[in-house]
């Protein structure tokens, strides 16, 4: 082969090899950028829910903070198990977007909820009678809600509220058998309200320095940690020794994440057990990224997906937290651009009474955001 053929031959294979890279990079960047598409339009498809549920005025008329009215506030008051979650997913998108208006609104949802602080401290879920109360669940969540804001904006009514809930949930709602219960009198354990009291204690006691919430945050992982089972599950409640959701599991095992490092994770090793119920939720997911679900008809599989994808961008797994996202995507109907909830074939089901109701549409997108924020510096 001469110069002239070489030199020809050597082009002719350099622009082939060029070609070739440039369309793996095209391929993998519009992989990625596809991902991308399709987790933001199902979670911008989410705030535009929520933020259709945003109003400034009570059921009676009367003006108030803004906050989320959903359909249960036709019977259920002011629903304080979703003005926390709204709360916080705000914060987080004010915090990656740097928009003022989803600060304005997260401010906004805790001044409402300082409002409807009980005047022994705890919060209720609601205001309607023959409704379970589900003191615990509110009391922590609306605490965690309050002292994020109050981390973001050191507005000294949150902590103050915060303080009250300390000392509250210790007399109406702990005992040292159950750690911290669902619902006041209760007197048994439900992990997934354990540890978010032993994390609103963990931020009490950073903010405020006092040692007493240190034993308070100690309690409520004492009965978490010590209820984890050899291969990494955390059963419900005592009397129903499995899973339930996944929602539950998924949620314990975040938390539990969130006090990697720290003085507890030293002292109960709580890493390690973080880390066995991550493998054990890994079991849990389809190639599909369909989530195992024993209550796969009801209306919190949703959640439990969001959930889980939360769990897996928190440890870095990224092409779990995608692949659980995409099929999350399958709740949404193209024909009206609502959500409804999966049939056991992954079939929607379509017609008002399989809706997703749009209170668990505010939890399913605090989830996500949660996810979203260890994925990405900005929207």
């Amino acid at each position: 082969m001469n110069n002239i053929k070489l030199y020809r031959y050597l082009r002719y294979l350099k622009g082939n090899i060029k070609t070739l890279l440039n369309k793996i990079l095209e391929i993998e960047f519009g992989q990625k950028v596809q991902k991308e598409i399709e987790t933001d339009e199902f979670l911008y498809l989410l705030l535009n829910i929520v933020d259709s549920l945003w109003t400034t005025s009570e059921p009676s008329g009367k003006s108030t903070f803004g906050h989320i009215r959903t359909s249960f506030h036709d019977k259920i008051a002011h629903w304080l198990l979703v003005q926390p979650r709204a709360c916080l997913a705000y914060k987080n998108l004010y915090r990656l977007s740097g928009n003022e208006e989803y600060l304005i609104k997260a401010q906004s949802l805790g001044d409402y909820i300082l409002l409807h602080q009980e005047n022994n401290g705890l919060f209720l879920a609601h205001g309607a009678p023959n409704y379970p109360l589900d003191e615990g669940v509110a009391t922590y969540w609306n605490s965690l809600a309050l002292l994020e804001l109050y981390e973001l904006d050191k507005k000294d009514e949150y902590l103050e509220a915060s303080v009250k809930v300390g000392e509250a949930g210790r007399e109406y709602l702990y005992g040292e058998n159950y750690g911290y219960e669902h619902t006041m009198g209760q007197e048994m354990w439900c992990l997934n309200v354990s540890i978010v009291a032993a994390f609103v204690y963990k931020l009490l006691y950073e903010f405020t320095g006092d040692d007493k919430y240190y034993k308070y945050c100690s309690d409520g992982l004492k009965v978490v940690l010590e209820n984890i089972t050899e291969y990494g599950m955390f059963p419900y409640t005592k009397k129903n020794q499995r899973v339930y959701y996944t929602l539950y599991h998924s949620l314990v095992t975040y938390f539990l994440l969130l006090f990697e490092n720290t003085p507890w994770d030293e002292e109960w090793k709580i890493t390690h057990k973080a880390y066995l119920a991550v493998e054990y939720l890994s079991c849990l997911v389809r190639k599909d990224g369909s989530v195992i679900e024993p209550e796969l008809d009801g209306y919190v599989y949703a959640v439990s997906l969001a959930a889980s994808a939360a769990v897996f961008s928190k440890v870095n797994d990224y092409d779990k937290s995608t692949k659980i996202t995409r099929f999350l995507s399958k709740f949404r109907s193209h024909k009206n651009d609502k959500i409804y909830i999966l049939e056991k074939n992954n079939k929607l089901y379509m017609g008002q009474r399989k809706e997703f109701w749009d209170s668990y549409t505010c939890v399913c997108f605090d989830w996500l955001m949660l996810a979203l924020s260890y994925q990405s510096s900005k929207l």
